[in-house]
């Protein structure tokens, strides 16, 4: 969404509790080179067979390493999924790729420039700095009754309702909040139409489900406490 609207906003805040995420945005915003040069070296060593494995099993300290880990990972592990143990340790196998696109040098200096004007923080969404009038705030949780194991606690039931108080917060004081989730009893209990909120049905595509009927398009709603 931020990457989307960036040419059409001046001020933006970028929030998420996944600390790798968050630590990716700062060194593409401010060591968008280092980083290339870093991916590169990654790149021409992914054509050892083990190499995978080898930088799966690692623990770097130095953020720079911690990053370019993190963005090789996710270009090179099956279907791009982010998945970690409840020891936080990430566990996806290597996906079947010929060439994957582990450095792709534009890209990073586009998102460097597009992120030059953000505030980029780690932290749960109740912790965000208090919105004004006429902001726009858009939340993208983990969905309802999907996989949410990007972090080693995951996201559940309480959290969806802490979120739903959340934004009820922020529209109280002028915000426009809009929220996208699965199309599940909890989220349009949560968000029902005689509140505040106008829910709208879409589909969208899923890859990715330990059940077949869970791959293809899937419904989804987009809830806004606008329209």
């Amino acid at each position: 969404m931020f990457f989307t609207m960036v040419d059409r906003i001046n001020r933006a805040v970028l929030s998420d509790l996944n600390e790798e995420l968050v630590l990716a945005y700062q060194i593409v915003k401010d060591r968008v080179e280092e980083l290339i040069e870093v991916l590169k070296n990654h790149e021409r060593a992914h054509r050892d067979k083990g190499y995978y494995l080898h930088i799966r099993a690692q623990e770097p300290v130095d953020a720079l390493d911690i990053v370019a880990r993190f963005i090789y990972l996710n270009k090179t592990c099956f279907n791009g999924l982010y998945r970690v143990n409840k020891r936080g340790k990430f566990n996806v196998p290597k996906g079947r790729y010929k060439n994957p696109d582990i450095c792709n040098p534009e890209r990073l200096r586009a998102a460097s420039k597009a992120l030059a004007s953000a505030t980029i923080r780690m932290g749960d969404f109740e912790k965000i700095v208090k919105p004004g009038v006429d902001d726009f705030i858009y939340c993208d949780p983990p969905y309802d009754n999907c996989f949410n194991g990007y972090q080693s606690v995951g996201f559940g039931k309480s959290d969806q309702k802490r979120l739903r108080n959340a934004i009820n917060g922020w529209a109280d004081i002028g915000a426009a909040v809009m929220l996208s989730n699965s199309d599940t009893p909890l989220i349009r209990g949560l968000y029902r139409k005689r509140d505040r909120f106008a829910i709208h049905a879409t589909k969208a595509p899923r890859l990715i489900n330990s059940r077949a009927d869970g791959r293809g398009s899937v419904a989804e709603l987009i809830v806004t406490t606008y329209g």
